[in-house]
């Protein structure tokens, strides 16, 4: 719920990308489902989600066509490389993720 809400704020605001940190122990299907979600809710906006817990990282990346951050996999990769992470997929979505338990980096990143 505060992940939507963040994400909501940041489109009412006029942003065009928004990087936000799902609390520790959320799974990560459902951490994907919930990118989907948004990224359908706004298409617009460029979305990095990310979670930690159980020995690792995951991350899912979704870009519009054309935004100044795509590929998606780009921006995933380059925020998960200093844990040692990596991910991939297409243009528009990626995944991945990287070992250690602390998504505020990959957040910082």
């Amino acid at each position: 719920e505060v992940v939507v809400e963040k994400c909501d704020e940041a489109a009412a605001a006029g942003h065009t990308s928004v990087v936000v940190e799902v609390p520790a122990g959320v799974d990560g299907k459902s951490v994907g489902k919930l990118a989907k979600k948004i990224h359908k809710a706004h298409p617009d906006l460029a979305l990095f989600v990310v979670a930690g817990g159980g020995g690792k990282v995951g991350a899912f990346a979704a870009v519009p066509d054309g935004h100044a951050l795509a590929p998606a996999g780009a921006w995933l990769n380059a925020a998960l490389e200093p844990l040692g992470g990596r991910g991939g997929g297409k243009p528009t979505f990626a995944q991945g993720s990287a070992k250690g338990d602390d998504a505020s980096a990959v957040v910082a990143a």
